[in-house]
């Protein structure tokens, strides 16, 4: 018995680092960009990946690539809510709350980032308890493999407690190259 946990817990393993990987973009060796908040032009030119959002049934573009631009803001992809994947990878963001209007992002690169907090954006979750007319396709966050290695978080406690609360579909979390590993 032990070994098949064993081994489940190595495949997990394998595949999270899979997924990490298949999100990483190769290096720039150009200059590093001028930082600016994204933009909305920006947003449409780096969509890609043309497919059925799994909660609208709707034909969206799924994922937005947009590593090393020096981007500060992320509130320009508030306007994207069927985007999936998202990789902001080398750039400046010090906050990720417009995560929060995502409500189907299940792959996020923040990689090399100024992040201080850990996935600190929450989509809205519709409950018993707090429900609203429209709540139905308001399932609270579906990430489940999410990189920000290279940033600046620091706070042990603040990275485990809430993070299960607000992201409980999270499979993999690539903090190598934090402050929490220093």
């Amino acid at each position: 018995m032990a070994s098949a946990i064993s081994r489940a817990n190595d495949h997990s393993q394998q595949r999270c680092q899979k997924k990490v990987t298949d999100m990483a973009e190769p290096s720039s060796s150009s200059p590093a960009a001028a930082q600016q908040p994204l933009t909305d032009a920006m947003v449409r030119d780096s969509l890609s990946l043309l497919g059925r959002h799994p909660l609208t049934g709707a034909h969206a573009f799924l994922a937005c690539k947009c590593p090393r631009q020096g981007l500060t803001d992320l509130s320009a992809l508030a306007q994207f809510p069927h985007v999936m994947y998202v990789n902001v990878a080398g750039n400046a963001v010090e906050d990720l709350a417009p995560l929060a209007a995502l409500p189907g992002l299940v792959e996020l690169d923040v990689s090399d980032n100024a992040l201080t907090s850990c996935l600190d954006f929450c989509p809205p979750h519709c409950t018993a308890t707090h429900a609203w007319s429209t709540g139905h396709k308001a399932v609270g966050s579906m990430l489940t493999v999410a990189n920000a290695a290279g940033s600046r978080i620091a706070d042990r406690g603040e990275a485990r407690t809430g993070l299960a609360a607000r992201h409980p579909f999270l499979e993999c979390l690539v903090l190598r190259g934090t402050a929490l590993n220093a």
